[in-house]
């Protein structure tokens, strides 16, 4: 829904459920390439500062200091 409203595709949403609104333990939070947050309760922490969800977008790479640690 946050990508339709948007009319924009290309960008990347993370959203907490049900259980992030009501600020469950164990909620987490959830991306749209099927990935999952949630060992530390981060949707119960993102539910009790009310936003629903985030979304990004860009184009640029971002720097990854060792690749092999």
């Amino acid at each position: 829904m946050i990508k339709q409203r948007l009319e924009d595709f290309s960008v990347h949403v993370a959203v907490i459920g049900p259980a992030g609104e009501n600020r469950v333990c164990f909620a987490s939070v959830n991306t749209d390439f099927g990935r999952n947050a949630g060992r530390t309760g981060i949707g119960a922490i993102m539910g009790s500062t009310k936003p629903q969800g985030y979304r990004s977008s860009g184009s640029k790479d971002l720097p990854v200091h060792d690749l092999n640690s």
